[in-house]
């Protein structure tokens, strides 16, 4: 009889334990349409797959209107069907492959041993739509973002707080998590909610006190994205200018050109900071280089500029680059010149490249230097820059779209 009792108490506890797990899950598969979450899944990654391949759009911004009507399907499904994205979003190598990797390539056994190279599950076509997915779902997915930022793990906590970032302003639990991540054990977690917290910011909004002492960060990931997130921020600070001086001399040449763009859109002009600045011209890094032209062409009159023997020759420089980026860089500086008519068509298909194919700090920055050149006497080139702005107003970027709508508000006043 004492043998009999410690196997009804486990058969108790298996029972309990089923009852829990069944308990747990959704009474019924959710469908729509007559299909279920994992069947719209799979159709927009194979419709998403053929629009790649297409070429149609492009892959880095990509429109929302292709996923409207699935986003549609798992928003009326709701969170079972949402999980789902989340969690193919989230999706990484078994554990045992992940420790594969980490022992047979990131150590170097196979200089000893003949050990293969094996090739994880994880399809990143489907993570890659999955994403886009989630951003075009939008809002009703915060909440189970937000749970998976209390991951144990810390690069699903950092992946989570990225996608977060991408709903845009307006949704205020993430923007209050996101400030919560800040402080985080782990510095890719920090790094990453620093990357697109500006995303989340209402127009008033200035957490100044939360982000300025990661200007000095021992990490150079956490101070690229913090001087980047400063120059963001509604009105810059008194207290973020000495650090952000004392950046224009940091080791990591983006830190210095996140500085100098902060420095040079709060119209910051001490001799100090126009000092170093035109030090700066002269840097090995051309992103330095032309984002400190950049601001010495909006913190000097045209007198002292022709004073700065090399600000013309960086700024032609920028002007003949590759990349759209820093193109719109030289642009920017001949804008805040008046040189408007100049300037503006060259800006408006500069502007267009980088909306199709840039990331979002880089689409961020076209479309605010469009809302510039609406504000100067640039009325010829309003019907070219409203079609421009159609890109935006189908971004999946939440704030993308959200400034898109305000400059397009712009543009309509008489």
């Amino acid at each position: 009889m004492n043998h009999a009792k410690p196997k009804l108490v486990l058969g108790a506890a298996v029972i309990l334990a089923l009852l829990l797990v069944i308990g747990s899950l959704p009474l019924t598969t959710p469908r729509y349409d007559g299909k279920t979450a994992q069947e719209w899944f799979r159709e927009a990654v194979e419709q998403d797959s053929s629009r790649i391949r297409r070429g149609s759009d492009g892959a880095a911004a990509g429109p929302i209107g292709p996923l409207t009507a699935y986003a549609k399907a798992f928003r009326t499904m709701g969170k079972p069907a949402i999980d789902l994205v989340v969690d193919e979003c989230l999706r990484k190598p078994p554990v045992l492959v992940t420790w594969y990797e980490r022992t047979v390539l990131r150590w170097g056994l196979r200089r000893f041993v003949s050990l293969p190279v094996y090739q994880h599950s994880v399809d990143a076509a489907r993570v890659n739509t999955a994403r886009r997915l989630l951003l075009a779902i939008g809002q009703p997915a915060m909440p189970q973002l937000i749970v998976r930022t209390h991951s144990s793990d810390p690069s699903t906590r950092a992946q989570a707080a990225g996608l977060l970032g991408g709903l845009g302003p307006g949704n205020e639990p993430a923007h209050a998590r996101l400030l919560e991540l800040l402080n985080d054990p782990a510095y890719e977690v920090i790094y990453s909610a620093l990357e697109v917290l500006w995303m989340t910011m209402p127009e008033s909004d200035a957490p100044a006190a939360r982000v300025i002492p990661f200007l000095t960060h021992t990490n150079d990931r956490v101070r690229v994205e913090a001087s980047y997130l400063v120059g963001c921020l509604p009105a810059l600070p008194a207290e973020a200018i000495t650090p952000l001086l004392a950046a224009l001399a940091d080791p990591n040449h983006v830190v210095c050109a996140n500085a100098a763009r902060a420095l040079g859109s709060a119209g910051v002009r001490s001799q100090e900071c126009l000092q170093q600045l035109e030090m700066l011209l002269d840097s090995p890094a051309e992103v330095t280089r032309f984002r400190a032209a950049e601001a010495l062409a909006r913190l000097c009159n045209r007198e002292d500029q022709a004073e700065i023997p090399r600000l013309d020759e960086v700024l032609e420089e920028a002007e003949q680059a590759q990349d759209p980026y820093c193109r719109l860089m030289a642009l920017n500086a001949r804008l805040a010149r008046g040189e408007v008519h100049a300037v503006a068509v060259p800006m408006i298909e500069t502007c267009h490249l980088i909306l199709l194919e840039m990331a979002p700090y880089e689409r961020r920055e076209a479309l605010e230097a469009i809302r510039r050149l609406v504000q100067q006497s640039a009325k010829p080139y309003h019907p070219m820059i409203e079609q421009q702005l159609s890109i935006g107003l189908v971004d999946l970027n939440g704030y993308v779209r959200h400034l898109t709508t305000n400059t397009l508000e712009i543009l309509k006043q008489p």
